[in-house]
């Protein structure tokens, strides 16, 4: 499975919910004609960052441009963003050189961005995204806060720097499991901020839904927890909400036991592609909730021509497994050219095997050197649907991924991943994850050749969720990104945007937490 293709199953942002600030512009006042003004003096120019300070308040390292290692540590995960030239990347060590970071950074006046797995869409933890409104920044990267502690209660404490792999392992490892994505290297913060989609949604909830506290800095630098007993609402904003009201760098979750799962694969004649679409829509969302499924329409060079495919996870006995997708063939009316099925596997196999790392050590389970994983180039934008669609909504996402097929990229696709289940089984309001009511996660992405021009692709995944908006609003998917909504807060949030509005207002007045899209100024 290719690392695009396990995307629709993660929760990638890399720190949307904490990213950019950037320095507050304001227009200058218009002189009265009646007024006389003094001759212009020459403004001050601001003084440079003492970087030397910021370095002595550590324990972590610090690269700035023209060191060493600044072009290993700028670099994240899509390789779109590579010419970015953040203003430095401060290697975080502990918590509290977090913590240091933001008070220098609030005395220098300096932007900063915050970095877990480098996934965001957007590429705002890059540290420098012009078209995006972000300005060169200083990158704050959490991933040496990577620990992971399974205690005997179940609970997992996760240093907020920790890929989704290393979490597989370390609680599969202890006969527990956390719901979470597929995508082997995203950072386990940021998909819990968003919110948290994957493999075992349905079964056991979104990510964010396991989260008990978190250990935040707070926009005055200083280092609190966030639970139901204290600071309550920083914890609701941090349940999907997109954070942006500190930075979390350690999080505790409930766990539940290990389950034994099957896995399903399906593939359609193309030609059956919209009574497949209709039908998995009515019968995904309300399958028992043991059962998850990803419906795949796929097109570009990696395919022959394109393609329409089902991945499912079932946490139930293997041998019923046949009779809960019968309800989606008899709803189809056609059978599926290929259906294989890989019964009684554990949970570390399976997180392993979406992740893309099946046999291949923990370690080596990384897009960096030594790594057994590449990165891809790729543009994507995503929809968060209510309304079911019609034939005539399914034949445009088939035009879509016929469309793309022509585009000359690798791969386009358009996923859709199933909520429902336990999704639903918590009211809207109980946490800041504001789309429980929604039947699926839909993105639409494209990869493409490193160091390919990005516009074409861009302007193709938005063009298909344009030309969805008539049957499926304008919700989104946090997690998934895009600087181009525009109205974020309602899209990605719902009814839930204006609680989450005046939590961030009060944590974070100065918004130095908001990203580019969130800033009031």
């Amino acid at each position: 499975m290719s690392s695009v293709g396990r995307r629709a199953f993660l929760a990638s942002v890399a720190f949307g919910g904490f990213a950019a600030v950037l320095a507050a512009c304001s227009r200058p006042p218009v002189p009265s004609p009646a007024t006389t003004q003094r001759p212009p003096t020459a403004a001050t120019p601001p003084a440079a960052p003492n970087w030397n300070d910021l370095q002595s308040r550590i324990s972590g390292r610090l690269h700035l441009q023209g060191t060493d290692r600044y072009e290993d540590a700028k670099r994240v995960e899509n390789p779109r963003f590579d010419g970015a030239r953040p203003l430095g990347v401060l290697e975080a060590a502990t918590a509290d050189d977090v913590a240091q970071a933001v008070r220098f950074a609030g005395e220098a006046g300096v932007p900063f961005v915050v970095r877990g797995g480098g996934h965001g869409y957007s590429g705002y933890s890059s540290g420098d995204v012009g078209p995006a409104g972000l300005a060169p920044s200083l990158v704050i990267d959490l991933r040496g806060l990577s620990g992971i502690t399974v205690e005997d209660s179940g609970a997992a404490v996760i240093g907020a720097g920790a890929s989704l792999i290393q979490v597989y392992d370390a609680v599969g490892a202890r006969g527990r499991a956390v719901a979470g994505g597929s995508c082997a290297t995203v950072g386990v913060a940021g998909l819990t901020l968003g919110g948290g989609v994957g493999v075992l949604t349905r079964a056991y909830g979104l990510t964010s839904d396991a989260l008990r506290s978190v250990e935040l800095v707070t926009a005055a630098g200083d280092i609190v927890t966030a639970s139901a007993d204290e600071n309550e609402d920083l914890l609701w904003a941090c349940r999907g909400g997109g954070g942006q009201v500190g930075i979390a760098t350690s999080l505790t979750f409930e766990t539940v036991p290990a389950p034994t799962i099957t896995t399903m694969f399906l593939e359609w004649a193309f030609t059956a592609a919209v009574p497949v679409i209709l039908a998995w829509q009515q019968w995904a969302p309300e399958a028992d909730p043991r059962l998850w499924s990803t419906l795949k329409l796929l097109s570009g060079a990696r395919h022959d021509g394109p393609t329409i495919q089902l991945t499912a996870t079932w946490t139930g006995p293997s041998a019923e497994l046949d009779a809960q997708v019968a309800g989606l063939h008899e709803r189809a009316g056609v059978l599926p050219l290929v259906n294989s099925v890989e019964p009684d596997r554990t949970y570390r196999d399976v997180m392993f095997t979406y992740a893309g790392c099946a046999g291949v050590p923990v370690e080596q389970c990384t897009t960096g050197q030594g790594g057994a994983l590449r990165r891809e180039a790729f543009s994507a934008t995503s929809h968060v649907p209510y309304d079911l669609l019609d034939a005539r909504g399914a034949a445009v996402l088939v035009e879509r991924c016929v469309l793309g097929h022509r585009l000359g990229a690798i791969e386009t696709a358009v996923s859709l991943d199933a909520l429902g289940g336990a999704v639903r089984g918590l009211p809207a309001s109980s946490t800041g994850f504001g789309h429980r009511g929604a039947y699926a996660t839909v993105q639409y992405t494209a990869t493409y050749e490193e160091g390919g021009d990005p516009a074409p692709f861009d302007e193709f995944v938005r063009q298909s969720r344009a030309s969805m908006v008539p049957f499926w609003g304008e919700g989104a998917y946090f997690n998934y990104s895009d600087s181009a909504l525009t109205e974020p807060g309602t899209a990605y949030f719902g009814e839930n945007a204006q609680r989450l509005a005046r939590i961030r207002a009060a944590a974070d007045p100065a918004g130095v937490f908001a990203t580019p899209a969130f800033r009031t100024a």
